[in-house]
């Protein structure tokens, strides 16, 4: 099997774009430095790759583990702070029966999930683009 038909299997299983770079180029590296050791040890170029492949293993395992391991990670303590603190806004609301907090509670509603929307909407824009830092998020 080529470098590119392992590197292609591979990509198969992973299903993060960012992860799929990051892996690309992590393999290639492997896979240059395991060519070139048996290129060393009197294999020709076409030889030393296919072996090179051949050491790496089966695509589909490591695609699989790879993808595993390069899953996005979600802070659920964050994540459950954050709707707590947006719970708590809702109970004056909650408390005061008026008509005029009736209503008032719908616009509240409808403010918070579209701010949250908007939130969870920057904060990928943010890592995506402006911190540079596909390595480290997979989202």
């Amino acid at each position: 099997m080529k470098k590119e038909q392992f590197l292609y299997e591979v990509k198969q299983f992973i299903r993060s774009k960012e992860a799929k770079r990051f892996v690309t180029a992590e393999l290639e590296f492997h896979l240059k430095q395991s060519t070139e050791a048996l290129k060393k040890q009197g294999y020709t170029a076409e030889e030393a790759e296919v072996k090179a492949v051949q050491q790496m293993g089966s695509p589909i395992t490591i695609g699989q583990k790879l993808n595993r391991l390069h899953r996005p990670k979600v802070d659920w303590r964050l994540t459950a702070l954050f709707l707590l603190v947006m719970a708590l806004g809702f109970i004056p609301l909650l408390v005061l029966s008026s008509e005029s907090y009736y209503y008032s509670f719908y616009a509240k509603l409808v403010g918070c999930l579209l701010g949250l929307g908007l939130l969870v909407r920057s904060c990928l824009w943010i890592i995506r683009n402006c911190l540079n830092l596909d390595g480290y998020f997979m989202v």
